[in-house]
C-alpha cells in the first residue's frame, strides 16, 4: 500500500465523490426532469470516528449553507451545474471582530436576503 500525499487525498476524495453525484444523475435521469442534489457530511452517531456523506435530492433549490455542496440537475437539456461548494467553517485566524461589528455583518447580510445560512 502506498502512502498518499494531502494533494492525491483530496483528488481521490473529490473523484468519489463526483463518481456518486454522476451515479444519483444516472440513476434519476428518467424519474425527474430537474433537481438539487445537495451533498452534506456529518460524523456517523452510532459509529465514532466515522465521516459518513449524504447526497440528498431535492425539489426545491437548497440554501447556501457552510459545509454544503449543491448540484443543479436538469434532465431535459442534459446538464448538471455546481451552484456552491463551501467549506465547513470560515478561516479567522488572526481575525479579531468586536460584537458590533459582527451584528453589523449579520444586519448587512439580513438587509440583502442573503441565502447563507450563518
Amino acid at each position: 500500500m502506498v502512502a498518499l500525499c494531502t494533494g492525491d487525498l483530496r483528488k481521490e476524495l473529490s473523484k468519489d465523490l463526483m463518481d456518486s453525484i454522476e451515479k444519483v444523475i444516472n440513476d434519476n435521469a428518467q424519474k425527474y426532469d430537474e433537481y438539487y442534489i445537495l451533498v452534506h457530511s456529518d460524523w456517523d452517531h452510532a459509529q465514532p470516528g466515522v465521516l459518513r456523506t449524504k447526497l440528498m435530492l431535492m425539489k426545491e433549490r437548497p440554501p447556501a449553507m457552510l459545509g454544503t455542496l449543491c448540484v443543479y440537475v436538469n434532465n431535459r437539456k442534459g446538464i448538471a451545474n455546481m451552484l456552491h461548494a463551501l467549506p465547513q467553517d470560515i478561516p479567522t485566524d488572526g481575525v479579531e471582530m468586536s460584537d458590533e461589528e459582527s451584528k453589523g455583518v449579520f444586519d448587512s447580510a439580513k438587509d440583502n436576503d442573503s441565502p447563507i445560512i450563518y
